[in-house]
């Protein structure tokens, strides 16, 4: 799949929140899980299957949390489409989700 080509939206998979650690484990920076793993994180046991992990970050720091995913494509997602960011891009204002593209697993997460 070319940098450019567009993703469809069920074809992406997961990490699982101590993967998700382990990758940031060196941005000293808050971040934490949201949606379904948080709900599962505060239950103590996963009650689900899941189909991504989501996590945020603040805006201004997106750069950092980027550097320390390395191997990963990144892409913006807003308005129905998914769109590969460049490799030093930071998300357009109005887009506030961004999805992973695991590229050494040959999934994304």
């Amino acid at each position: 799949m070319s940098e450019t080509s567009p993703i469809p939206h069920d074809a992406w998979c997961t990490w699982h929140p101590q993967e998700l650690a382990r990758r940031v484990s060196g941005v000293k920076r808050p971040w934490c899980v949201v949606g379904g793993w948080a709900l599962d994180l505060w239950h103590g046991a996963e009650t689900r299957p899941h189909e991504d992990i989501e996590f945020t970050v603040l805006r201004a720091e997106f750069s950092l949390f980027r550097h320390a995913l390395t191997g990963l494509r990144f892409h913006a997602v807003g308005n129905g489409q998914v769109r590969p960011l460049l490799p030093d891009e930071a998300p357009p204002a109005d887009i506030a989700q961004v999805w992973c593209e695991d590229v050494a697993a040959g999934g994304r997460t």
